[in-house]
């Protein structure tokens, strides 16, 4: 591409178009390289946009990362309603979902946005604070108790496998004998939830 082609196809994208675009571009570098990958550089060259469009946009890096962030809850937040509305583990209707978002979601946007948030949320603590009071949120939304330990581990342990066989199958035999397990632990835990 020209650099006049390139040129015009940068301020081409204007107005929602653009900001999507960024938040986009910001999503993908941080699922494929990490929050510390993300630089102004590497979101507008992704973005295709503009310098001064990203700033038009967002007044800083931080503010970008920051509704990234929030856009990645926003796709957390409809994949739980979804697995909620389809399937819910008796007593326990967020774990079983988040539960199920994790090993039966691979390859959709909501599983790349739980990718994101765990794969940040260990080195950046606002991302952290953030995640803690999402499922706060949830739990109270869907009627858990939040200091229902078996709950917690039953996540826990569904954050361990996610992300240490991140980007599998999720039809693998060993991953749907974890989901099973998991499940079935936390039912038996609870037997007046079964």
């Amino acid at each position: 591409m020209t650099k006049l082609a390139e040129s015009s196809a940068r301020r081409a994208r204007t107005g929602d178009n653009a900001r999507d675009a960024l938040l986009a571009a910001t999503a993908e570098i941080a699922h494929s390289q990490g929050l510390a990958a993300i630089t102004i550089q590497a979101v507008i060259d992704r973005a295709r946009i503009t310098r001064g469009c990203l700033f038009h946009h967002f007044p800083t890096k931080e503010a970008l990362i920051d509704e990234m962030v929030v856009a990645q809850f926003g796709k957390l937040d409809d994949a739980i309603a979804l697995l909620t509305s389809e399937r819910t583990l008796p007593g326990f209707p967020f774990t079983g979902a988040y539960i199920g978002l994790i090993f039966g979601m691979a390859g959709t946007s909501a599983r790349t946005a739980w990718d994101i948030v765990m794969g940040a949320s260990p080195s950046d603590r606002m991302i952290r604070h953030k995640l803690h009071r999402w499922i706060s949120r949830q739990q109270i939304a869907h009627g858990e108790r939040s200091d229902d330990t078996s709950a917690a581990l039953a996540r826990f342990a569904a954050d361990g496998a996610g992300m240490r066989h991140a980007g599998e199958d999720a039809r693998s035999p060993l991953l749907a004998r974890l989901h099973r397990q998991l499940v079935e632990t936390l039912l038996k835990d609870h037997p007046a939830a079964a």
